[in-house]
C-alpha cells in the first residue's frame, strides 16, 4: 500500500476524478466497473481510493473522530 504517484482516472469507490487530492494505491486488483470516457470505455481494475473516500472509512473504524473530519 502506498500513496499513488499519479492520481487514477477514477477513484475505485466514488468514481470521481479528483487530481487535486491524494489517493492511496492498495496495490490490489478487483473486477471494478467500466466507466464511459470521452473517447473510450475505461475499466477500473486497480483498488485506488481518494482521501475523501478514505476519511469516512477511517471514521467508521474509529481511527479518526468527527472533529478530524471537519478539517
Amino acid at each position: 500500500m502506498k500513496v499513488a504517484d499519479i492520481p487514477p482516472t477514477y477513484c475505485s469507490a466514488c468514481h470521481m476524478q479528483r487530481t487535486e487530492i491524494k489517493h492511496v494505491d492498495f496495490e490490489a486488483y478487483y473486477d471494478g466497473p467500466v466507466m464511459d470516457g470521452l473517447t473510450h470505455k475505461q475499466p477500473i481494475d486497480d483498488l485506488i481510493l481518494c482521501s475523501d473516500c478514505l476519511k469516512p472509512a477511517a471514521m467508521l473504524l474509529g481511527m479518526i473522530d468527527n472533529k478530524a473530519m471537519q478539517t
